[in-house]
């Protein structure tokens, strides 16, 4: 991995020359944040690394590029995890401590977009920190604060779909990444795409065309068929809040 950021390296330096600690813990949580935000950076950097790869048409990067985005947080895991604790080793099992730190960490990211991925980053060096043994900590994050929620909300370009879906539709959404090079039929790319859709959308949705798993899905899912389901969703992203995820069951059962 890259050599870490002087800002990091300042961090840690900054920690280990704190003599009380309620110092250390301040500094604790000041270096986890420069340690996320040197991975944050390097995250960033990656759409853009992989669009250069598929403009230049090379497979090779573009594979190798997506191999080092899914590793990049282990790796800043691994590595930071134990330089922590050596700084601070009554961070191996002092609940505590990690209670205090936990508040100011959250403090600290509470109106930034990544906030999300901040807490769990934190949460992580935690767990490498701890060896693997497992605490109950607490992944969900509060509501966001009005800051975040428009930073948030400010990330999305929403495209108005009239009765259905048609190639002009399509031209736009392809030409928003502003890709470098010129596409070599973009009307036919469109039209091959809208084709696709056609064959596997229906008007109520994508297409299930095994019985037994259109039965399962309607089952299961039943509410997201519903206009008001996402209306609700609508309505608690417009308040800022995060809309709950139900990804299986709340119960399951086997009978014997």
């Amino acid at each position: 991995m890259d050599k870490p950021s002087e800002q990091v390296e300042k961090a840690y330096a900054h920690l280990i020359s704190s003599a009380r600690d309620d110092g250390r813990i301040a500094a604790t949580a000041r270096l986890i944040l420069a340690i996320f935000d040197d991975f944050y950076a390097k995250l960033c950097e990656y759409p853009f690394r992989a669009k250069q790869a598929f403009e230049t048409m090379d497979t090779h990067a573009s594979i190798e590029i997506s191999h080092e985005r899914l590793g990049l947080y282990s790796r800043y895991i691994a590595e930071h995890g134990p330089r922590i604790v050596a700084a601070f080793p009554a961070l191996a099992d002092n609940q505590a401590i990690w209670d205090t730190l936990d508040r100011l960490f959250v403090a600290m990211i509470v109106d930034r977009y990544e906030a999300d991925i901040a807490f769990s980053f934190a949460h992580s060096l935690r767990r490498n920190i701890g060896h693997g043994l497992w605490r109950p900590v607490a992944y969900s994050f509060p509501p966001p604060s009005k800051r975040r929620a428009n930073s948030m909300a400010a990330v999305y370009r929403r495209l108005p779909v009239n009765d259905s879906i048609d190639v002009d539709l399509i031209l736009t959404a392809l030409q928003m990444p502003h890709i470098a090079v010129s596409f070599k039929d973009l009307q036919g790319d469109a039209c091959r795409i809208l084709d696709r859709l056609n064959h596997d959308v229906t008007p109520t949705g994508m297409q299930l065309k095994n019985d037994f798993a259109r039965r399962c899905f309607r089952k299961q899912n039943a509410d997201l068929l519903g206009v008001e389901y996402w209306e609700g969703v609508q309505q608690e992203l417009q308040r800022g809040e995060v809309p709950e995820l139900r990804m299986y069951p709340r119960v399951a059962k086997l009978s014997a």
